[in-house]
Formats: structure tokens, sequence, C-alpha cells
């Protein structure tokens, strides 16, 4: 139950910010068509996949193309799902996460054990 002074609230909201459009009709929702411009925010996080196996989380994306993503499709599970990749909890996905974490460690500690190779007399 809203009462006057909610009200009054909502209406000093709407006044002070004037000119900008927080209306939630401009994000995505699940179901709607993408637009032209959402195929090409999430350019990058389908490259990612590709290149990797396995969905992105934010972290793992720039930060300012991860504030755009944001901006249009509000949480990052709404991205994943506009991009149609896998879900980021699924057990497939955190498998796939943990070989591909594992691997960069082998491949870094390979590396540091021909870089000490090379510098032992």
């Amino acid at each position: 139950m809203s009462t006057d002074k909610d009200k009054s609230k909502i209406f000093y909201y709407r006044q002070t910010h004037k000119g900008k459009n927080y209306s939630t009709q401009d994000f995505w929702r699940p179901g709607d068509a993408l637009k032209e411009e959402d195929e090409v925010l999430l350019r990058e996080v389908k490259a990612f996949y590709q290149k990797n196996g396995f969905s992105p989380r934010k972290e793992d994306i720039k930060p300012q193309i991860v504030s755009k993503l944001k901006s249009r499709f509000r949480i990052w599970k709404n991205v994943i799902l506009a991009a149609g990749l896998p879900e980021l909890n699924s057990a497939e996905m955190q498998q796939k996460r943990k070989d591909a974490g594992e691997e960069c460690s082998r491949e870094a500690h390979s590396y540091e054990k021909r870089l000490n190779e090379k510098e032992m007399p």
C-alpha cells in the first residue's frame, strides 16, 4: 500500500531526472528479439566462448564492454541468454572453466621451468 509520501518521492525522482530515460522498456528481456546493435554488443562474448569453450564471466570481458552490455541487458545472466550460450553455473561450464584454469597454470609452470633451465650455468 503506497502512501502520499511514497508517491511524492516518485514524483520528485521523475522531476529531478528529466531527460534521462530510466524506463525498463529499454532493457532486453528473455524472449525479446535482438536488435542489430545487440548483436554488435554480444560479438565479444560469443568470440570468447568460441575461443575458450566456456561461457565468459563478467571478469573475462573488458570493463567498458561489460558496462555497455549491462546497460542493455541489465544482468549478466541475460547477456549469456541473449548470446545463446550455456549457463555459467551449469556443471559442464564449471568443469570446462576449471580445466582451462589448470591448463593455464601448467603452461605457466612449464614456461617458468624453461626460463630457470636457461639461467642455470
